[in-house]
Protein backbone atom coordinates (compact mmCIF):
# COMPACT_ATOMS: atom_id res chain seq x y z
CA UNK A 1 0.00 0.00 0.00
CA UNK A 2 1.30 3.38 -0.93
CA UNK A 3 1.25 5.82 1.56
CA UNK A 4 2.47 9.39 2.23
CA UNK A 5 5.49 10.13 4.11
CA UNK A 6 7.08 13.23 6.15
CA UNK A 7 10.13 14.76 7.33
CA UNK A 8 10.73 17.66 9.25
CA UNK A 9 14.06 19.29 9.21
CA UNK A 10 14.41 21.55 12.14
CA UNK A 11 17.74 23.28 11.09
CA UNK A 12 16.17 24.54 7.72
CA UNK A 13 12.00 24.38 9.54
CA UNK A 14 11.14 22.86 5.87
CA UNK A 15 9.00 19.52 5.98
CA UNK A 16 10.08 16.92 2.51
CA UNK A 17 7.31 14.64 1.73
CA UNK A 18 7.99 11.22 0.16
CA UNK A 19 5.53 8.63 -1.43
CA UNK A 20 5.98 5.35 0.66
CA UNK A 21 5.03 1.77 -0.73
CA UNK A 22 5.80 -1.06 1.61
CA UNK A 23 7.10 -4.60 0.69
CA UNK A 24 8.53 -7.69 2.21
CA UNK A 25 12.40 -8.21 1.13
CA UNK A 26 12.67 -11.54 -0.64
CA UNK A 27 16.27 -11.80 0.79
CA UNK A 28 15.83 -11.59 4.40
CA UNK A 29 12.08 -11.33 4.58
CA UNK A 30 11.88 -8.29 6.61
CA UNK A 31 9.52 -5.60 5.90
CA UNK A 32 10.73 -2.66 3.77
CA UNK A 33 9.68 0.61 2.00
CA UNK A 34 10.54 2.03 -1.05
CA UNK A 35 10.43 6.18 -0.91
CA UNK A 36 10.17 8.60 -3.72
CA UNK A 37 10.87 12.17 -3.10
CA UNK A 38 7.57 14.06 -4.05
CA UNK A 39 8.51 17.68 -3.15
CA UNK A 40 8.47 20.45 0.23
CA UNK A 41 5.28 20.88 2.10
CA UNK A 42 3.69 24.22 2.03
CA UNK A 43 2.30 24.31 5.38
CA UNK A 44 -0.18 27.55 4.93
CA UNK A 45 -2.10 25.65 2.11
CA UNK A 46 -1.24 21.93 2.50
CA UNK A 47 0.13 21.31 -1.06
CA UNK A 48 3.35 19.33 -1.70
CA UNK A 49 5.22 21.61 -3.96
CA UNK A 50 7.30 20.06 -6.60
CA UNK A 51 11.30 21.07 -6.17
CA UNK A 52 14.62 20.16 -7.74
CA UNK A 53 14.84 17.13 -5.89
CA UNK A 54 19.01 16.75 -6.80
CA UNK A 55 19.39 20.08 -4.88
CA UNK A 56 17.79 18.85 -2.05
CA UNK A 57 19.93 15.45 -2.25
CA UNK A 58 23.27 16.79 -2.12
CA UNK A 59 23.46 16.95 1.30
CA UNK A 60 22.45 13.67 1.93
CA UNK A 61 23.84 11.69 4.28
CA UNK A 62 25.75 7.77 3.57
CA UNK A 63 23.21 6.69 6.22
CA UNK A 64 20.29 4.90 5.30
CA UNK A 65 16.97 6.45 5.96
CA UNK A 66 14.94 4.16 8.24
CA UNK A 67 12.30 2.15 7.04
CA UNK A 68 9.34 4.09 8.66
CA UNK A 69 6.11 4.29 6.72
CA UNK A 70 4.42 7.54 8.50
CA UNK A 71 0.03 8.32 8.29
CA UNK A 72 -0.55 11.26 6.22
CA UNK A 73 -0.74 13.39 9.36
CA UNK A 74 2.09 15.71 9.91
CA UNK A 75 4.82 13.72 11.88
CA UNK A 76 8.84 14.84 12.99
CA UNK A 77 11.91 13.19 12.91
CA UNK A 78 14.38 13.73 15.18
CA UNK A 79 17.08 13.30 13.01
CA UNK A 80 19.14 16.39 12.12
CA UNK A 81 20.37 15.29 8.92
CA UNK A 82 18.44 15.76 5.50
CA UNK A 83 16.64 12.87 4.34
CA UNK A 84 16.35 10.78 0.75
CA UNK A 85 14.92 8.40 -0.74
CA UNK A 86 16.02 4.23 -0.28
CA UNK A 87 18.04 3.14 -3.48
CA UNK A 88 16.35 0.95 -6.15
CA UNK A 89 16.86 -1.97 -6.10
CA UNK A 90 16.58 -5.31 -8.18
CA UNK A 91 16.12 -8.73 -7.48
CA UNK A 92 16.99 -12.17 -9.41
CA UNK A 93 16.90 -15.61 -9.09
CA UNK A 94 20.24 -16.89 -9.72
CA UNK A 95 20.78 -20.41 -8.70
CA UNK A 96 19.11 -22.46 -12.10
CA UNK A 97 21.27 -20.15 -14.12
CA UNK A 98 24.78 -20.84 -12.46
CA UNK A 99 24.28 -24.21 -13.02
CA UNK A 100 23.00 -24.25 -16.35
CA UNK A 101 25.45 -21.56 -17.94
CA UNK A 102 28.22 -23.79 -16.21
CA UNK A 103 26.96 -26.99 -18.02
CA UNK A 104 26.68 -25.16 -21.42
CA UNK A 105 30.40 -23.57 -21.34
CA UNK A 106 31.87 -26.67 -20.19
CA UNK A 107 30.10 -28.48 -23.09
CA UNK A 108 31.13 -26.21 -25.48
CA UNK A 109 27.21 -25.49 -26.14
CA UNK A 110 27.80 -21.90 -25.51
CA UNK A 111 30.63 -21.86 -28.08
CA UNK A 112 28.69 -23.72 -30.87
CA UNK A 113 25.93 -21.73 -30.69
CA UNK A 114 27.60 -18.08 -30.87
CA UNK A 115 29.64 -19.16 -34.14
CA UNK A 116 25.93 -20.51 -35.47
CA UNK A 117 23.83 -17.77 -34.21
CA UNK A 118 26.02 -14.48 -33.59
CA UNK A 119 23.26 -12.29 -33.14
CA UNK A 120 20.57 -14.14 -31.71
CA UNK A 121 22.39 -16.90 -29.29
CA UNK A 122 21.99 -14.88 -26.30
CA UNK A 123 18.67 -15.35 -26.57
CA UNK A 124 17.93 -18.52 -27.76
CA UNK A 125 20.14 -19.70 -24.64
CA UNK A 126 17.68 -17.81 -22.42
CA UNK A 127 14.74 -19.38 -23.84
CA UNK A 128 16.39 -22.85 -23.30
CA UNK A 129 16.74 -22.06 -20.01
CA UNK A 130 13.51 -21.23 -19.62
CA UNK A 131 12.63 -24.84 -20.76
CA UNK A 132 14.94 -26.73 -18.77
CA UNK A 133 13.72 -24.42 -15.62
CA UNK A 134 10.22 -24.58 -15.82
CA UNK A 135 9.22 -26.86 -18.61
CA UNK A 136 5.86 -24.87 -19.46
CA UNK A 137 4.90 -23.37 -22.42
CA UNK A 138 6.69 -20.84 -24.07
CA UNK A 139 4.13 -17.92 -23.39
CA UNK A 140 5.52 -17.95 -20.10
CA UNK A 141 8.64 -16.95 -21.24
CA UNK A 142 8.00 -13.44 -20.28
CA UNK A 143 7.38 -12.95 -16.69
CA UNK A 144 10.26 -15.29 -16.14
CA UNK A 145 12.58 -13.51 -17.72
CA UNK A 146 11.95 -10.37 -15.43
CA UNK A 147 12.49 -12.19 -12.31
CA UNK A 148 15.42 -14.84 -13.41
CA UNK A 149 19.28 -14.38 -14.48
CA UNK A 150 19.31 -15.14 -18.18
CA UNK A 151 22.31 -14.52 -20.54
CA UNK A 152 20.31 -12.48 -22.32
CA UNK A 153 19.91 -10.12 -19.37
CA UNK A 154 16.55 -8.35 -20.67
CA UNK A 155 12.78 -9.00 -20.67
CA UNK A 156 12.00 -11.74 -23.37
CA UNK A 157 8.36 -10.43 -24.68
CA UNK A 158 6.12 -13.89 -25.76
CA UNK A 159 6.31 -11.79 -29.47
CA UNK A 160 10.07 -12.17 -29.84
CA UNK A 161 9.52 -15.30 -28.71
CA UNK A 162 7.49 -15.88 -31.62
CA UNK A 163 9.84 -14.16 -33.68
CA UNK A 164 12.62 -16.58 -32.72
CA UNK A 165 10.92 -19.28 -33.58
CA UNK A 166 10.71 -17.94 -37.64
CA UNK A 167 14.17 -16.85 -38.01
CA UNK A 168 15.55 -19.94 -36.78
CA UNK A 169 16.73 -21.26 -40.19
CA UNK A 170 16.53 -24.90 -41.44
CA UNK A 171 20.30 -24.25 -42.54
CA UNK A 172 21.20 -23.24 -39.02
CA UNK A 173 19.92 -25.79 -37.52
CA UNK A 174 21.49 -28.37 -39.46
CA UNK A 175 24.67 -26.51 -39.38
CA UNK A 176 24.49 -26.69 -35.41
CA UNK A 177 23.94 -30.55 -35.28
CA UNK A 178 26.71 -30.84 -37.71
CA UNK A 179 29.27 -28.90 -35.12
CA UNK A 180 27.65 -30.86 -32.31
CA UNK A 181 27.49 -34.45 -34.18
CA UNK A 182 31.17 -34.39 -34.80
CA UNK A 183 32.06 -33.00 -31.27
CA UNK A 184 30.12 -35.87 -30.35
CA UNK A 185 31.44 -38.59 -31.96
CA UNK A 186 34.56 -38.78 -31.09
CA UNK A 187 34.63 -42.65 -30.18
CA UNK A 188 31.20 -42.77 -29.39
CA UNK A 189 28.72 -46.02 -29.87
CA UNK A 190 25.14 -43.98 -30.94
CA UNK A 191 21.98 -45.23 -30.51
CA UNK A 192 19.56 -44.82 -32.89
CA UNK A 193 15.70 -45.07 -32.15
CA UNK A 194 12.55 -43.50 -32.89
CA UNK A 195 9.28 -41.56 -30.96
CA UNK A 196 6.18 -39.96 -32.11
CA UNK A 197 4.83 -36.82 -31.07
CA UNK A 198 1.16 -36.05 -31.22
CA UNK A 199 -0.03 -32.60 -32.61
CA UNK A 200 -3.48 -31.23 -32.92
CA UNK A 201 -2.09 -28.95 -35.98
CA UNK A 202 -2.15 -30.10 -39.48
CA UNK A 203 -0.22 -27.66 -41.00
CA UNK A 204 3.58 -29.17 -41.82
CA UNK A 205 4.13 -32.12 -44.22
CA UNK A 206 5.50 -33.91 -41.56
CA UNK A 207 2.54 -34.49 -39.37
CA UNK A 208 0.58 -37.95 -40.21
CA UNK A 209 -1.44 -40.56 -39.16
CA UNK A 210 0.51 -42.95 -38.00
CA UNK A 211 1.94 -45.69 -35.19
CA UNK A 212 1.74 -43.53 -31.90
CA UNK A 213 3.64 -45.01 -29.21
CA UNK A 214 2.09 -43.28 -26.44
CA UNK A 215 -1.36 -44.92 -27.67
CA UNK A 216 -3.32 -41.31 -28.21
CA UNK A 217 -5.52 -41.29 -31.22
CA UNK A 218 -3.78 -38.16 -32.29
CA UNK A 219 -1.61 -37.23 -36.04
CA UNK A 220 1.68 -37.29 -35.25
CA UNK A 221 5.54 -36.64 -36.69
CA UNK A 222 8.21 -38.80 -35.83
CA UNK A 223 11.97 -38.03 -34.27
CA UNK A 224 14.82 -39.84 -34.83
CA UNK A 225 17.02 -39.43 -32.02
CA UNK A 226 21.02 -40.54 -31.74
CA UNK A 227 22.32 -40.41 -28.15
CA UNK A 228 25.78 -40.73 -27.38
CA UNK A 229 26.13 -44.42 -25.14
CA UNK A 230 29.81 -42.78 -23.31
CA UNK A 231 29.11 -39.19 -22.82
CA UNK A 232 25.37 -39.75 -22.38
CA UNK A 233 24.10 -36.71 -24.35
CA UNK A 234 21.75 -36.53 -27.66
CA UNK A 235 23.94 -36.36 -30.81
CA UNK A 236 21.78 -35.56 -33.16
CA UNK A 237 17.38 -35.66 -34.41
CA UNK A 238 15.76 -35.76 -37.55
CA UNK A 239 12.10 -34.65 -37.82
CA UNK A 240 9.87 -37.65 -39.87
CA UNK A 241 6.56 -37.84 -41.21
CA UNK A 242 4.56 -39.10 -38.27
CA UNK A 243 3.99 -42.49 -41.14
CA UNK A 244 6.58 -44.14 -41.50
CA UNK A 245 7.81 -47.28 -39.56
CA UNK A 246 11.37 -47.22 -37.93
CA UNK A 247 12.72 -49.86 -40.86
CA UNK A 248 12.04 -47.63 -43.57
CA UNK A 249 13.93 -44.28 -41.98
CA UNK A 250 17.60 -45.67 -41.68
CA UNK A 251 19.41 -45.20 -45.61
CA UNK A 252 18.09 -41.78 -45.52
CA UNK A 253 19.67 -41.01 -41.92
CA UNK A 254 22.91 -42.63 -43.20
CA UNK A 255 22.83 -40.65 -46.27
CA UNK A 256 22.48 -37.79 -43.70
CA UNK A 257 25.50 -38.54 -41.73
CA UNK A 258 27.57 -38.43 -45.30
CA UNK A 259 26.15 -35.10 -45.77
CA UNK A 260 27.38 -33.78 -42.41
CA UNK A 261 30.56 -34.88 -43.26
CA UNK A 262 30.82 -37.64 -40.85
CA UNK A 263 33.06 -40.32 -41.53
CA UNK A 264 32.91 -42.76 -38.64
CA UNK A 265 29.66 -44.01 -36.86
CA UNK A 266 29.07 -46.69 -34.04
CA UNK A 267 25.35 -47.67 -33.88
CA UNK A 268 22.88 -49.31 -31.96
CA UNK A 269 19.77 -50.24 -32.91
CA UNK A 270 16.82 -52.28 -31.61
CA UNK A 271 14.74 -55.28 -33.71
CA UNK A 272 12.32 -52.51 -35.15
CA UNK A 273 15.05 -51.80 -37.18
CA UNK A 274 15.68 -54.96 -39.03
CA UNK A 275 15.63 -55.97 -42.65
CA UNK A 276 18.18 -57.45 -45.26
CA UNK A 277 18.34 -54.08 -46.83
CA UNK A 278 19.19 -52.03 -43.90
CA UNK A 279 21.77 -54.83 -42.98
CA UNK A 280 23.36 -54.24 -46.40
CA UNK A 281 23.67 -50.93 -46.22
CA UNK A 282 25.21 -50.58 -43.29
CA UNK A 283 27.72 -53.39 -44.40
CA UNK A 284 27.91 -50.94 -47.57
CA UNK A 285 28.26 -47.62 -45.50
CA UNK A 286 31.21 -48.83 -43.47
CA UNK A 287 29.33 -48.46 -40.32
CA UNK A 288 30.32 -50.21 -36.86
CA UNK A 289 26.53 -51.43 -36.08
CA UNK A 290 25.04 -53.32 -33.23
CA UNK A 291 21.53 -54.60 -34.07
CA UNK A 292 18.84 -56.62 -32.59
CA UNK A 293 17.46 -59.29 -34.79
CA UNK A 294 13.88 -61.08 -34.25
CA UNK A 295 14.34 -64.95 -33.75
CA UNK A 296 10.93 -65.27 -36.38
CA UNK A 297 13.48 -64.78 -38.83
CA UNK A 298 14.15 -67.94 -40.53
CA UNK A 299 17.83 -67.45 -41.00
CA UNK A 300 17.94 -66.96 -37.22
CA UNK A 301 16.13 -70.02 -36.56
CA UNK A 302 18.15 -72.35 -38.58
CA UNK A 303 21.23 -70.63 -36.32
CA UNK A 304 19.33 -71.77 -32.91
CA UNK A 305 18.53 -75.33 -34.05
CA UNK A 306 22.67 -75.52 -35.14
CA UNK A 307 23.40 -74.41 -31.09
CA UNK A 308 20.18 -75.64 -29.51
CA UNK A 309 21.78 -78.69 -28.23
CA UNK A 310 24.86 -77.30 -26.88
CA UNK A 311 24.26 -73.41 -25.77
CA UNK A 312 23.67 -74.39 -22.10
CA UNK A 313 26.92 -76.15 -21.76
CA UNK A 314 28.93 -74.71 -19.31
CA UNK A 315 31.67 -72.58 -21.63
CA UNK A 316 28.08 -70.90 -22.74
CA UNK A 317 27.10 -69.91 -18.93
CA UNK A 318 27.48 -66.20 -17.43
CA UNK A 319 25.97 -65.03 -14.28
CA UNK A 320 25.58 -61.27 -15.27
CA UNK A 321 24.35 -58.47 -12.66
CA UNK A 322 21.85 -58.96 -10.37
CA UNK A 323 22.66 -62.66 -10.49
CA UNK A 324 21.26 -63.03 -14.10
CA UNK A 325 21.46 -66.38 -15.53
CA UNK A 326 22.61 -66.39 -19.27
CA UNK A 327 23.93 -68.49 -22.02
CA UNK A 328 25.66 -67.46 -24.94
CA UNK A 329 27.29 -68.37 -27.97
CA UNK A 330 28.86 -66.45 -31.55
CA UNK A 331 27.87 -67.78 -35.23
CA UNK A 332 29.28 -66.16 -38.25
CA UNK A 333 27.14 -65.67 -41.17
CA UNK A 334 28.02 -64.67 -44.47
CA UNK A 335 25.61 -61.84 -45.53
CA UNK A 336 25.71 -61.33 -49.45
CA UNK A 337 27.14 -63.56 -52.58
CA UNK A 338 29.61 -65.09 -53.67
CA UNK A 339 32.61 -62.69 -53.56
CA UNK A 340 30.98 -59.77 -51.94
CA UNK A 341 29.55 -61.52 -49.10
CA UNK A 342 30.39 -60.14 -45.90
CA UNK A 343 31.17 -61.84 -42.52
CA UNK A 344 28.37 -60.91 -39.13
CA UNK A 345 28.88 -61.93 -36.05
CA UNK A 346 25.75 -63.52 -34.83
CA UNK A 347 25.28 -63.93 -31.42
CA UNK A 348 22.77 -66.45 -29.48
CA UNK A 349 21.51 -65.72 -26.16
CA UNK A 350 19.19 -68.00 -23.68
CA UNK A 351 18.13 -66.94 -20.82
CA UNK A 352 15.47 -69.64 -19.10
CA UNK A 353 12.71 -66.31 -17.16
CA UNK A 354 12.91 -64.84 -20.58
CA UNK A 355 11.34 -68.16 -22.25
CA UNK A 356 8.07 -68.10 -20.22
CA UNK A 357 7.77 -64.38 -20.84
CA UNK A 358 8.53 -64.99 -24.43
CA UNK A 359 6.01 -67.85 -24.75
CA UNK A 360 2.84 -65.67 -23.10
CA UNK A 361 4.24 -62.87 -25.46
CA UNK A 362 3.53 -65.14 -28.23
CA UNK A 363 0.21 -66.46 -27.71
CA UNK A 364 -1.15 -62.70 -27.46
CA UNK A 365 0.19 -62.27 -30.63
CA UNK A 366 -1.22 -65.60 -32.23
CA UNK A 367 -4.69 -64.33 -30.43
CA UNK A 368 -4.08 -60.71 -32.45
CA UNK A 369 -3.24 -62.80 -35.21
CA UNK A 370 -6.36 -64.59 -35.12
CA UNK A 371 -8.61 -61.81 -34.40
CA UNK A 372 -7.54 -59.74 -37.83
CA UNK A 373 -8.50 -62.66 -40.02
CA UNK A 374 -12.23 -63.55 -38.76
CA UNK A 375 -12.61 -59.36 -38.32
CA UNK A 376 -11.38 -59.05 -41.82
CA UNK A 377 -8.57 -56.58 -40.86
CA UNK A 378 -5.68 -58.37 -41.76
CA UNK A 379 -2.39 -56.69 -41.74
CA UNK A 380 0.54 -57.05 -44.07
CA UNK A 381 3.31 -57.58 -42.53
CA UNK A 382 1.59 -60.24 -40.52
CA UNK A 383 0.56 -62.68 -43.63
CA UNK A 384 3.66 -65.28 -43.03
CA UNK A 385 2.58 -65.93 -39.49
CA UNK A 386 -1.37 -65.97 -40.56
CA UNK A 387 -0.06 -69.11 -43.04
CA UNK A 388 2.54 -70.54 -39.97
CA UNK A 389 0.26 -70.46 -36.90
CA UNK A 390 -3.67 -71.12 -38.43
CA UNK A 391 -5.42 -72.67 -40.36
CA UNK A 392 -7.91 -70.69 -41.98
CA UNK A 393 -10.62 -71.71 -43.82
CA UNK A 394 -12.69 -69.87 -46.33
CA UNK A 395 -16.20 -70.26 -45.97
CA UNK A 396 -18.06 -67.89 -47.98
CA UNK A 397 -16.75 -64.05 -49.19
CA UNK A 398 -15.05 -62.09 -45.96
CA UNK A 399 -15.75 -64.85 -44.18
CA UNK A 400 -12.98 -67.69 -42.76
CA UNK A 401 -12.99 -70.46 -40.08
CA UNK A 402 -9.81 -70.06 -38.30
CA UNK A 403 -8.08 -72.28 -35.50
CA UNK A 404 -4.41 -73.14 -34.12
CA UNK A 405 -1.68 -74.81 -35.52
CA UNK A 406 -1.17 -76.25 -32.54
CA UNK A 407 1.90 -78.17 -34.17
CA UNK A 408 3.88 -75.11 -34.58
CA UNK A 409 3.11 -73.31 -31.68
CA UNK A 410 4.31 -76.08 -29.48
CA UNK A 411 7.65 -75.93 -31.48
CA UNK A 412 8.03 -71.98 -30.91
CA UNK A 413 7.72 -72.71 -26.96
CA UNK A 414 10.06 -75.43 -27.04
CA UNK A 415 12.67 -74.71 -29.59
CA UNK A 416 12.65 -70.64 -29.91
CA UNK A 417 10.80 -69.01 -26.77
CA UNK A 418 13.87 -67.82 -24.18
CA UNK A 419 16.02 -66.81 -27.08
CA UNK A 420 17.24 -63.46 -28.42
CA UNK A 421 19.96 -62.75 -31.34
CA UNK A 422 21.67 -59.81 -31.60
CA UNK A 423 24.38 -59.39 -34.58
CA UNK A 424 27.11 -57.13 -35.11
CA UNK A 425 29.86 -56.41 -37.99
CA UNK A 426 33.11 -55.79 -35.78
CA UNK A 427 32.58 -57.46 -32.11
CA UNK A 428 32.84 -60.68 -31.59
CA UNK A 429 32.52 -60.59 -28.06
CA UNK A 430 28.80 -61.82 -27.43
CA UNK A 431 28.79 -60.54 -23.71
CA UNK A 432 30.09 -56.92 -24.23
CA UNK A 433 27.58 -56.48 -27.31
CA UNK A 434 25.33 -57.38 -25.08
CA UNK A 435 26.02 -54.78 -22.30
CA UNK A 436 25.99 -51.93 -25.00
CA UNK A 437 23.03 -53.19 -26.59
CA UNK A 438 21.30 -53.34 -23.00
CA UNK A 439 22.42 -50.32 -22.48
CA UNK A 440 20.70 -48.29 -25.28
CA UNK A 441 17.76 -47.92 -23.11
CA UNK A 442 19.60 -44.23 -22.48
CA UNK A 443 17.61 -43.30 -25.27
CA UNK A 444 14.33 -43.98 -24.31
CA UNK A 445 15.54 -41.90 -20.95
CA UNK A 446 16.00 -39.04 -23.61
CA UNK A 447 12.52 -39.41 -25.08
CA UNK A 448 10.94 -39.35 -21.57
CA UNK A 449 12.57 -36.59 -20.40
CA UNK A 450 11.93 -34.88 -23.95
CA UNK A 451 8.01 -35.42 -23.77
CA UNK A 452 7.35 -35.38 -20.56
CA UNK A 453 9.92 -33.08 -18.31
CA UNK A 454 11.01 -30.70 -20.94
CA UNK A 455 6.63 -30.15 -22.21
CA UNK A 456 6.96 -31.83 -25.95
CA UNK A 457 4.15 -34.02 -25.32
CA UNK A 458 1.94 -32.48 -27.89
CA UNK A 459 3.32 -29.85 -30.21
CA UNK A 460 1.31 -26.30 -29.85
CA UNK A 461 2.73 -24.61 -32.65
CA UNK A 462 0.82 -24.24 -36.02
CA UNK A 463 3.62 -23.43 -39.13
CA UNK A 464 5.95 -26.13 -40.09
CA UNK A 465 9.12 -23.44 -39.61
CA UNK A 466 7.93 -22.71 -35.70
CA UNK A 467 7.60 -26.60 -35.40
CA UNK A 468 11.22 -27.10 -36.74
CA UNK A 469 12.24 -24.18 -34.35
CA UNK A 470 10.43 -25.35 -31.44
CA UNK A 471 11.67 -28.90 -31.74
CA UNK A 472 15.52 -27.59 -32.20
CA UNK A 473 15.20 -25.70 -28.48
CA UNK A 474 13.87 -28.62 -27.17
CA UNK A 475 17.38 -30.81 -28.17
CA UNK A 476 19.19 -27.94 -26.76
CA UNK A 477 17.39 -27.85 -23.64
CA UNK A 478 17.87 -32.26 -23.42
CA UNK A 479 21.81 -31.84 -23.75
CA UNK A 480 21.78 -29.61 -20.59
CA UNK A 481 19.00 -31.94 -18.51
CA UNK A 482 21.18 -34.54 -20.48
CA UNK A 483 24.21 -33.40 -18.78
CA UNK A 484 22.74 -32.86 -15.10
CA UNK A 485 21.32 -36.45 -15.12
CA UNK A 486 25.07 -37.34 -16.08
CA UNK A 487 26.56 -36.08 -12.91
CA UNK A 488 23.53 -36.98 -10.30
CA UNK A 489 22.67 -40.46 -11.25
CA UNK A 490 26.22 -41.88 -9.03
CA UNK A 491 25.76 -38.86 -6.49
CA UNK A 492 24.37 -40.53 -3.14
CA UNK A 493 22.00 -38.13 -2.20
CA UNK A 494 21.01 -36.04 -5.58
CA UNK A 495 20.55 -39.45 -8.02
CA UNK A 496 16.74 -39.60 -5.26
CA UNK A 497 16.21 -36.22 -7.08
CA UNK A 498 14.06 -35.19 -10.26
CA UNK A 499 15.47 -32.80 -12.73
CA UNK A 500 13.23 -30.43 -11.67
CA UNK A 501 13.36 -30.82 -8.04
CA UNK A 502 16.88 -30.04 -8.29
CA UNK A 503 17.37 -26.96 -10.13
CA UNK A 504 13.76 -25.38 -8.31
CA UNK A 505 15.68 -26.15 -5.14
CA UNK A 506 18.47 -23.80 -6.81
CA UNK A 507 15.82 -20.93 -6.61
CA UNK A 508 16.59 -20.05 -3.67
CA UNK A 509 20.11 -18.73 -4.44
CA UNK A 510 18.65 -15.00 -5.19
CA UNK A 511 21.00 -11.88 -5.80
CA UNK A 512 20.09 -8.42 -5.25
CA UNK A 513 21.40 -5.61 -7.42
CA UNK A 514 21.22 -2.34 -5.75
CA UNK A 515 21.15 1.25 -7.94
CA UNK A 516 24.25 3.27 -7.96
CA UNK A 517 27.65 2.72 -5.90
CA UNK A 518 25.93 -0.18 -3.88
CA UNK A 519 27.27 -3.67 -3.84
CA UNK A 520 25.24 -6.64 -4.81
CA UNK A 521 23.58 -8.80 -1.93
CA UNK A 522 23.54 -12.74 -2.25
CA UNK A 523 21.62 -14.75 -0.05
CA UNK A 524 22.56 -17.44 2.06
CA UNK A 525 23.55 -21.14 1.22
CA UNK A 526 21.37 -23.78 2.77
CA UNK A 527 22.92 -27.03 3.03
CA UNK A 528 20.57 -28.67 0.31
CA UNK A 529 21.40 -26.00 -2.23
CA UNK A 530 25.70 -26.42 -0.52
CA UNK A 531 25.32 -30.31 -2.19
CA UNK A 532 23.97 -29.36 -5.36
CA UNK A 533 26.60 -26.77 -6.04
CA UNK A 534 29.71 -28.81 -4.85
CA UNK A 535 28.53 -31.48 -6.99
CA UNK A 536 28.44 -29.74 -10.26
CA UNK A 537 31.79 -27.65 -8.77
CA UNK A 538 29.66 -24.39 -8.93
CA UNK A 539 30.70 -21.63 -6.05
CA UNK A 540 28.55 -19.39 -4.58
CA UNK A 541 29.62 -15.93 -3.71
CA UNK A 542 29.11 -14.61 0.28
Amino acid sequence: MTKIAYHHDKKSGVTYAYSAKSYRDPVTGKPRSKQVYLGKLNKETGEIEKTDRGAQTKKKSNKPLANIVHDENLQQSSSNELPYAIPLTTTKVTGPYLLLDKIAYNLGLLSILKKVFPKNYLEILSVVYYIVHKGQPLYRVETWSKTNLQPYNFEICGQRVSELLRIITEDEQQMFLSLWLKKITESEFLCYDITSISSYSKASAYIRKGYNRDGENLEQINLGMLYGQNSGLPAYYRRLPGNITDVNTLKKTISKFNLLGIKKLHLIMDRGFYCKDNVTELFDSKIDFILAVPTSRLWVEHLIDEVYDNIQFPDNFHQLKDDEIIYSTTKTYSWGKNCNAKILYTHIYFNHLKQATDHAKFLIKIIQYKNEIETNKRVKENEKYYSRYLIIKKISTNNYKVSYNNDEILKYKKRYAGFFCIVSNNNKDSLDVLYRYRNKDVVENCFDDLKNYLDLHRLRVHDDQAMSSRIFLQFLALILVSSIRLTTKNHKILRNSSIRELVEDLEVLVMVSYEGRYKKHYTELPKQQKIILEAFNLSWPM
